[in-house]
């Protein structure tokens, strides 16, 4: 199976949403897009350009969303957390200074130039 690839900004320029970023050769595009159709429904750039990325996703999300902490994100978007295999972001979501990462079994992650923050939305 090839690795593809999928970038699409709805003809502007920031939300740039790509999915499998660092093309994983088996991951299904079409059941990514399904899976995170909603996260990605939330990124407006007309209607949400003044909130951050962890403000659009705690006004949508509309439950509690709580910190996990321990893991890292390296700069390609991989998590790490001590004992536990790489996860390898499925969506990536640039939006002006900010980097929402999707990844596997429903974790985010938001990395800001002043911080990073990730959380479980399922």
């Amino acid at each position: 199976m090839s690795a593809e690839i999928l970038k699409f900004t709805g003809g502007l320029e920031k939300p740039l949403i790509i999915v499998n970023p660092l093309g994983h050769p088996q991951l299904d595009p079409a059941k990514v897009l399904m899976h995170w159709s909603n996260v990605l429904g939330w990124f407006d750039t007309t209607r949400d350009r003044n909130m951050s990325a962890r403000d659009v996703v705690e006004h949508w999300y509309r439950f509690p969303m709580y910190a996990s902490t321990g893991s890292t994100i390296l700069a390609n978007g991989v998590m790490r957390f001590p004992g536990d295999p790489d996860q390898i972001p499925v969506v990536s979501i640039e939006r002006y200074d900010e980097t929402m990462y999707c990844y596997p079994f429903d974790f985010i992650a938001i990395v800001g130039p002043l911080a990073t923050y990730v959380t479980r939305i399922d």
